[in-house]
């Protein structure tokens, strides 16, 4: 039996006003700071035994940095958080007059926004990045990432009928999935 474990990075600018942040390199909030470092204790069943990913945008490399200090990581931007493209840092409130907004909105499963990417090549992009880190590494595994991206690969393991906002954790908090020879269950982590 393995564990992989998947946190969502500490809270940012962008989720405090609400905005889209996708590819945007942001960085955590003191506040954001000081929330994960009194969450720590969350993992304390975090061991040696575990390898570290992040998606290699700051967010998610200061989220390491504070959770586990010291440890070392590897950076895999395929579990970077869905490209939002001309949508970036804006809230819905600054778009939801705009045409090209209005068009994503009515299929964004399979609608690219402009200048960004599709949900299904987002939801492609991190399973096909989560399959090959589980078949080539069977130890335990962290990954620190984006809400979005924890979502895609509970559906993808899970398929339970839950919409993004039931199934992603909140700032610092995670999942913890029990793979026991490939067959799966989770609990959250809060």
């Amino acid at each position: 039996m393995r564990n992989i474990v998947l946190i969502r990075h500490g809270k940012t600018e962008a989720n405090i006003k609400r905005i889209y942040c996708g590819y945007s390199d942001l960085k955590l909030t003191l506040d954001g700071i000081e929330e994960l470092k009194a969450k720590k204790h969350l993992y304390d069943f975090i061991d040696d035994t575990y390898d570290f990913y992040t998606s290699g945008l700051n967010r998610t490399n200061e989220t390491m940095n504070v959770l586990f200090s010291g440890k070392e990581y590897k950076m895999i931007p395929e579990f970077k958080e869905m490209n939002f493209g001309d949508f970036e840092l804006k809230s819905y409130e600054e778009l939801k007059d705009t045409s090209a907004y209005q068009e994503w909105v009515k299929d964004y499963q399979n609608k690219k926004t402009p200048n960004g990417e599709s949900f299904v090549e987002f939801s492609k992009r991190v399973i096909e990045a989560f399959q090959n880190l589980i078949e080539t590494n069977k130890n335990n595994i962290v990954i620190i990432t984006h809400g979005g991206v924890i979502y895609n690969i509970l559906m993808y393991l899970f398929n339970e009928d839950k919409n993004i906002y039931e199934l992603q954790p909140d700032n610092g908090e995670g999942v913890i999935i029990f793979d026991t020879s490939n067959k799966y269950r989770y609990e959250l982590i809060k």
